[in-house]
């Protein structure tokens, strides 16, 4: 998988998607948008279709905290 302390990275796009949950579940803290793109290098617009079918799928939950994407953690 991904070192979790380096970019996201993966041959197919279903690898990029566990190396962005593993980065998740690494953090003790919410994650927003702007820091995954940070950590990543992925483009936002890559991140935000990951994220949503993350969340469409019941894996993330998308927390509202009056910014324009919210912040992201693993569903308990």
């Amino acid at each position: 998988m991904a070192d979790i302390d380096g970019p996201v990275t993966g041959s197919s796009p279903v690898l990029r998607m566990f190396s962005l949950l593993e980065l998740i579940a690494s953090k003790d803290e919410l994650v927003s948008l702007q820091m995954l793109a940070s950590e990543t290098g992925l483009p936002k617009t890559t991140l935000h279709r990951m994220l949503t079918t993350f969340v469409n799928e019941g894996l993330l939950v998308r927390q509202s905290d009056r910014r324009l994407y919210g912040s992201y953690r693993l569903r308990p």
